[in-house]
């Protein structure tokens, strides 16, 4: 899938998990193509390799859902609900209704599983997998959602996320 993954035995500083981190990023980009986006540890550039890796259309959202922080290219395969979010605009009320009733906000809260939104052809909203971000201590980040786009999404899609989430 094009990511990473680095073991961190429990009890490590962050300081030398950043260095080794950091270590590693250096040495991807010396291998980058020329022309290929950066492998900098900015959002943009992870919706970016979250995309790649899921085939599907990301968004990564503040812990309370309000606020789009990152997303990435559409290419015409947003739904009307991905657009209304980026937008600013929030998702129509009823859909905000449907993922409480479902618990979707709190297994994002506790992090850890990825939840599957099924898609909703009567509204034109498309199918999402969604996983809670949680810092040092558990506290939540935010949340990372992707969307189905013309096409399915790949087979690891949820793996890919739990990866992202970490």
């Amino acid at each position: 899938a094009g990511l990473g993954a680095i073991s961190i035995a429990s009890g490590i500083r962050w300081d030398r998990v950043l260095v080794v981190v950091q270590d590693r990023l250096d040495r991807a980009r010396e291998k980058w193509a020329a022309g290929a986006s950066s492998a900098d540890l900015d959002l943009t550039g992870l919706v970016s390799v979250i995309a790649e890796g899921t085939g599907g259309l990301v968004s990564i959202e503040d812990p309370t859902s309000a606020r789009v922080l990152a997303y990435s290219p559409s290419r015409g395969e947003a739904d009307p609900l991905r657009v209304q979010t980026i937008l600013g605009r929030g998702g129509p009320p009823e859909y905000l209704d449907r993922l409480r009733r479902w618990g979707v906000f709190e297994a994002i809260a506790r992090g850890g599983e990825v939840v599957d939104v099924p898609d909703h052809p009567e509204h034109a909203w498309r199918r999402r997998l969604v996983i809670g971000v949680h810092g040092p201590g558990g506290r939540h980040l935010g949340s990372i959602w992707v969307q189905e786009g013309d096409g399915p999404l790949r087979p690891d899609a949820a793996d890919t996320l739990r990866g992202a989430a970490v």
